[in-house]
């Protein structure tokens, strides 16, 4: 099982909070001389802020917004909530054999400052986080759900990702793996986008991927960046 961070395991960032970060990362940018559009995802996300970035070519500013983004979610990581039926869900997938990996844009170190937090972490076979400084291998490529299955030597048709975002079905259906949107409030967008099932509660992921493949039980973990 492959399973997405930041809404389907806890809240790590608040949605009230991403435009305030999204433009410190912007002003960021301006200050280097490179005029920033202003454009909807620009405004709402920081981290279209630092795939905007990577775009201009300087390495150095992506660097320095990866590292900006980096410590804001490990701090926030600190305190974020978790999602009403993970903790649930991450037991009984480990209980019954299934090996979970998670597959995420936020960086691999605020997974697991939440997952130790909270003690899930042994549940949890390995943590692909976002590409450091390489927005561009983030979700909608398939690139980190292609990294989680070399990790378990996975073969993509045994294996569902679950995610709440249009990304996640993006990055999932390129890598030829079933997705299951995580959708509290409806999932229409979610199937529009190719999910092939949708659940509004993560008490109800054990039984959406339980006719998977059992692969361990997770006791090797591998954190990692991609």
């Amino acid at each position: 099982m492959l399973l997405d961070f930041d809404g389907p395991v806890c809240t790590l960032l608040p949605q009230d909070r991403l435009p305030v970060l999204a433009g410190r990362f912007t002003d960021v940018i301006r200050a280097r001389g490179i005029p920033v559009p202003d454009t909807p995802p620009l405004r709402a996300d920081p981290l279209e802020s630092l795939r905007f970035a990577a775009g201009t070519g300087d390495a150095d500013l992506t660097r320095a917004l990866e590292d900006m983004m980096c410590a804001v979610e490990a701090e926030a990581a600190g305190e974020a909530p978790a999602t009403d039926g993970a903790a649930t869900a991450l037991r009984d997938l480990h209980a019954a054999g299934l090996a979970v990996v998670i597959v995420s844009n936020n960086a691999a170190e605020a997974i697991r400052i939440h997952l130790e937090r909270v003690g899930l972490a042994h549940c949890v076979a390995a943590v692909v986080g976002r590409p450091y400084a390489r927005p561009w291998l983030m979700k909608p490529s398939p690139a980190p759900v292609r990294r989680a299955l070399s990790l378990l030597s996975a073969d993509p048709s045994g294996c569902v990702l679950i995610g709440d975002s249009v990304n996640d079905v993006q990055s999932a259906t390129a890598a030829g793996v079933r997705c299951v949107g995580y959708a509290p409030d409806g999932g229409g967008r979610l199937l529009a986008a190719g999910a092939d099932d949708v659940i509004s509660h993560m008490g109800d992921a054990f039984h959406a991927v339980v006719t998977g493949p059992r692969r361990g039980n997770g006791s090797n973990q591998t954190w990692q960046e991609l």
